[in-house]
């Protein structure tokens, strides 16, 4: 009978998120996807985000020769008791997907300008 049969969910207390919220995510998380760029003259494609750096935003449209990328998955643990996560940001050469950090545990947004050629943010 089913009323017979347990159903447990695990959680870890190291788990990035608490389980409802874990739950709640799960489809989005099975469909995740990272930007990447494709350079048809070359014949290469690029990945510019990935586990580490999942947020990637370029500049003019595309066409600018650096991006912003930026991750909160070192804070996601605190999000459970502060309720907000801060982040990490880096730049982004598009072209060879070199990274170079910008930001540690900012407590703000932080967004790439619409010509790729600065960056502006707020502080909370």
């Amino acid at each position: 009978m089913d009323f017979e049969v347990a159903k447990v969910d695990v959680w870890h207390y190291l788990d990035d998120y608490l389980q409802p919220m874990q739950l709640k995510n799960l489809d989005r998380e099975l469909k995740r996807n990272y930007t990447a760029v494709y350079f048809p003259a070359e014949n290469r494609m690029m990945q510019l985000a990935d586990d580490g750096m999942e947020t990637f935003q370029y500049g003019d449209e595309g066409n600018a020769e650096y991006g912003l990328g930026t991750s909160d998955s070192h804070s996601r643990i605190a999000l459970q008791w502060t309720g907000k996560t801060n982040k990490n940001a880096w730049m982004v050469h598009i072209p060879s997907g070199r990274r170079m950090s910008i930001l540690q545990d900012l407590n703000g947004q932080i967004a790439i300008s619409p010509t790729g050629n600065t960056l502006s943010g707020s502080i909370t």
